[in-house]
């Protein structure tokens, strides 16, 4: 018996398996203050360089690559980790100023601050008297 069947006999189920998952969609949180939407995106284990943004006035398109590396002098019992290339296209339904979106990335999140155009702010409204 192999020490993956015994792993897997041990856990009562097939946990070790030969195979890489086949997507890689990395979970986005989408929120918003009064001057910016934010994007923060999972990405660890992906360099920076292999990250895009691309943006329109209607739109932010994300997209990379998470590439592995298998190593020779090892034998893998169990691969959970998505590799490969992903793209994310999110429909931003608000006016935006796309010429000032910045992003940063720090400990595996990608941050993206989109600021909103001037007539997507909120704006107070007087009332009159008459």
């Amino acid at each position: 018996m192999t020490l993956k069947d015994e792993i897997n006999r041990a856990f009562g189920e097939n946990i070790l398996k030969d195979e890489i998952s086949p997507i890689f969609t990395p979970k986005v949180d989408i929120s918003e203050n009064e001057f910016n939407l934010i994007v923060k995106a999972e990405l660890a284990g992906i360099e920076k360089d292999n990250i895009h943004i691309n943006a329109t006035n209607e739109s932010l398109i994300i997209s990379g690559e998470r590439v592995w590396t298998k190593k020779e002098d090892e034998k893998y019992h169990k691969t959970e980790r998505c590799f490969g290339k992903f793209e994310r296209t999110f429909n931003i339904g608000i006016p935006i100023d796309p010429e000032n979106i910045k992003a940063s990335f720090k400990d595996g999140v990608l941050e993206i601050l989109i600021p909103k155009s001037e007539e997507s702010k909120a704006r107070k409204i007087e009332i009159s008297t008459e």
